[in-house]
Protein backbone atom coordinates (compact mmCIF):
# COMPACT_ATOMS: atom_id res chain seq x y z
CA UNK A 1 0.00 0.00 0.00
CA UNK A 2 2.97 2.40 1.01
CA UNK A 3 4.20 2.16 -2.57
CA UNK A 4 0.97 3.14 -4.36
CA UNK A 5 0.90 5.91 -1.85
CA UNK A 6 4.32 7.01 -2.89
CA UNK A 7 3.24 6.50 -6.72
CA UNK A 8 0.39 8.71 -6.69
CA UNK A 9 2.40 11.23 -4.82
CA UNK A 10 5.19 10.84 -7.83
CA UNK A 11 2.53 10.67 -10.52
CA UNK A 12 0.98 13.92 -9.37
CA UNK A 13 4.48 15.87 -9.31
CA UNK A 14 5.62 14.56 -12.77
CA UNK A 15 2.20 15.14 -14.51
CA UNK A 16 1.01 18.78 -12.71
CA UNK A 17 -1.30 19.40 -15.69
CA UNK A 18 -2.93 16.06 -15.60
CA UNK A 19 -2.47 14.76 -12.48
CA UNK A 20 -5.75 13.17 -12.08
CA UNK A 21 -5.10 11.17 -14.81
CA UNK A 22 -2.30 9.76 -13.03
CA UNK A 23 -4.03 9.02 -9.60
CA UNK A 24 -6.91 7.31 -11.61
CA UNK A 25 -4.25 4.86 -13.79
CA UNK A 26 -2.98 4.43 -10.49
CA UNK A 27 -5.87 3.30 -9.04
CA UNK A 28 -7.29 1.21 -11.92
CA UNK A 29 -3.63 -0.97 -11.79
CA UNK A 30 -4.43 -1.41 -7.83
CA UNK A 31 -8.21 -2.55 -8.87
CA UNK A 32 -6.19 -4.97 -11.04
CA UNK A 33 -3.79 -5.93 -8.48
CA UNK A 34 -6.53 -6.44 -5.84
CA UNK A 35 -8.84 -8.65 -8.52
CA UNK A 36 -5.60 -11.14 -9.08
CA UNK A 37 -4.54 -11.56 -5.37
CA UNK A 38 -8.24 -11.72 -4.65
CA UNK A 39 -8.87 -14.71 -7.26
CA UNK A 40 -5.08 -16.36 -6.48
CA UNK A 41 -5.35 -16.43 -2.69
CA UNK A 42 -7.92 -19.59 -2.11
CA UNK A 43 -5.52 -21.65 -4.53
CA UNK A 44 -2.21 -20.43 -2.84
CA UNK A 45 -3.60 -21.29 0.79
CA UNK A 46 -4.96 -24.43 0.02
CA UNK A 47 -1.78 -25.64 -1.62
CA UNK A 48 1.29 -24.19 0.41
CA UNK A 49 -1.16 -23.31 4.14
CA UNK A 50 -1.52 -20.20 5.97
CA UNK A 51 2.09 -19.89 7.38
CA UNK A 52 4.00 -20.41 4.24
CA UNK A 53 1.75 -17.89 2.52
CA UNK A 54 1.95 -15.41 4.80
CA UNK A 55 5.19 -15.63 5.62
CA UNK A 56 6.02 -14.50 1.70
CA UNK A 57 3.87 -11.79 2.06
CA UNK A 58 6.05 -10.57 5.07
CA UNK A 59 8.60 -11.31 3.32
CA UNK A 60 7.21 -9.12 0.38
CA UNK A 61 6.34 -6.44 2.67
CA UNK A 62 10.07 -6.34 4.39
CA UNK A 63 11.54 -5.94 0.56
CA UNK A 64 8.82 -3.45 -0.20
CA UNK A 65 9.86 -1.32 2.60
CA UNK A 66 13.74 -1.48 1.79
CA UNK A 67 13.06 0.16 -0.88
CA UNK A 68 11.55 2.89 0.34
CA UNK A 69 13.99 3.24 2.89
CA UNK A 70 16.79 3.04 -0.22
CA UNK A 71 14.68 6.12 -2.32
CA UNK A 72 15.03 8.11 1.34
CA UNK A 73 18.73 7.36 1.77
CA UNK A 74 20.30 7.53 -1.87
CA UNK A 75 17.17 10.20 -3.69
CA UNK A 76 18.91 13.38 -2.52
CA UNK A 77 21.90 12.80 -4.51
CA UNK A 78 19.36 12.62 -7.98
CA UNK A 79 17.76 15.37 -7.87
CA UNK A 80 19.19 19.16 -7.35
CA UNK A 81 17.82 22.43 -5.98
CA UNK A 82 16.93 24.64 -8.80
CA UNK A 83 16.37 28.77 -7.25
CA UNK A 84 13.82 30.32 -9.41
CA UNK A 85 9.38 30.64 -10.14
CA UNK A 86 7.97 27.68 -11.08
CA UNK A 87 11.05 25.07 -10.43
CA UNK A 88 12.06 23.01 -7.63
CA UNK A 89 13.91 20.48 -8.80
CA UNK A 90 15.95 18.92 -11.90
CA UNK A 91 17.15 15.52 -12.14
CA UNK A 92 20.54 14.91 -12.28
CA UNK A 93 19.68 11.75 -14.79
CA UNK A 94 17.31 12.48 -17.38
CA UNK A 95 17.16 16.12 -16.85
CA UNK A 96 13.74 16.62 -16.08
CA UNK A 97 12.62 19.44 -14.44
CA UNK A 98 9.87 19.45 -11.84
Amino acid sequence: MLIFAMATTMLTEFMPRRASSGVAANNFVRNIFSAVGAVAAQPLISAIGDGWLFTGVGVIALCSGSVIWAMRRFGPRYVTPLVGPGSMFRCNVCGLTL
